[in-house]
């Protein structure tokens, strides 16, 4: 997957549980460990079995909310738990004191064959394979959007004269439905100004409104283009 504007670089870690990110961890340097944003452990992701989300320590790091838009996305049910709640694996070692590394887990299990002689590569699935790497790809993709604007102006700004202006709902009876989604794109235009200046990440704005990240962010960088704002 390539992205033409990156905020973060990636790595991909293939150890023994437990012992492989103690020791990977014992051993990196103070800049790698203060670089270190999160952390997705992939446990079991080639079965067949639906694929589940277990959410990190406080469950409200950047990259929870990455996963839980990307599993709404691909996925119209989808099973999500706590912390320790759905399984246990590396997550205690990069969540452990001094590191606090945010870990999400993405996994399959329960399935028959766990921990058994059926336990072959023969029970492996190409397509939830790959189901499993859209899955990462869709959540590093969330991961991205979610960024901090700046304001660069002043005042109310004529947005239609920029090509940017959400219009409202057509008006009924009973007035103007703000909670349909073309009533809450105008919500989110006419605040926008002050959000930004509450440091309102894309994540927020997401859901606060109720719209997709993407769109969201996507929207903000017209904003960007047309130098009324500046992100982080």
């Amino acid at each position: 997957m390539a992205l033409p504007k990156r905020r973060y670089s990636y790595r991909l870690m293939i150890a023994p549980e437990l012992h492989g990110p103690m020791f990977w961890l014992q051993q990196a340097s103070q800049e790698t460990l203060s670089s270190l944003k999160a952390c997705i452990l992939l446990k079991s992701v080639g079965n067949q079995a639906n694929i589940r989300l277990q959410h990190s320590y406080t469950g409200k790091a950047d990259i929870d909310n990455a996963a839980t838009n990307a599993f709404a996305n691909r996925y119209s049910n989808f099973e999500q738990g706590n912390f320790r709640a759905i399984y246990g694996n590396d997550e205690t070692v990069f969540e452990a004191p001094p590191y606090n590394i945010p870990c999400i887990s993405l996994t399959r299990w329960p399935f028959p064959q766990y921990h058994t002689n059926l336990d072959t590569p023969d029970t492996l699935s190409e397509q939830h394979l790959q189901d499993s790497v859209a899955l990462v790809e869709e959540i590093i993709e969330q991961l991205e959007y979610n960024r901090r604007y700046k304001r660069e102006f002043e005042g109310l700004v004529c947005l239609s004269s920029y090509g940017l202006y959400k219009s409202i709902p057509t008006v009924s009876d009973s007035g103007v439905d703000y909670d349909s989604l073309h009533g809450r794109w105008n919500k989110l235009m006419n605040c926008l100004p002050r959000e930004i200046d509450d440091k309102m990440s894309v994540f927020d704005l997401s859901e606060k409104y109720n719209l997709p990240a993407k769109e969201i962010y996507e929207y903000l960088e017209q904003w960007v283009a047309k130098g009324l704002l500046t992100g982080d």
